[in-house]
């Protein structure tokens, strides 16, 4: 009976929109100004970023033009930000409904 209710909740829970492109590619670049702006102007907040993007070490090698820097190195994006980007979408998680556990799930 309550597996019945349980799938009765979900398919009367409001069903998922399809995302609006303009509104995510807005978000991330408003999100791309903000670090440019840490990482640009705040550089005790800036070092940690920076070492937690980087791969081994950075060379920097003069090039032809005076004053004009080459900068190599290996870098990632894994694991460094996690942001909401469909703010209308509500989904029920196992930990918020202690009705349905995984346990239950997977019987």
């Amino acid at each position: 009976m309550a597996l019945r209710a349980d799938v009765a909740a979900v398919r009367a829970a409001p069903r998922l929109q399809a995302v609006d492109v303009t509104t995510v590619r807005r978000d991330l670049l408003d999100l791309a100004d903000a670090w440019r702006s840490v990482l640009g102007h705040d550089p005790t907040n800036a070092r940690p970023i920076v070492t937690a993007l980087l791969i081994g070490r950075v060379t920097m090698t003069p090039t032809t033009e005076r004053k004009v820097w080459e900068l190599r190195g290996k870098g990632t994006l894994s694991g460094l930000f996690t942001r909401e980007i469909c703010r209308k979408v509500v989904r029920p998680h196992r930990d918020s409904n202690p009705g349905f556990s995984l346990e239950r799930a997977a019987s």
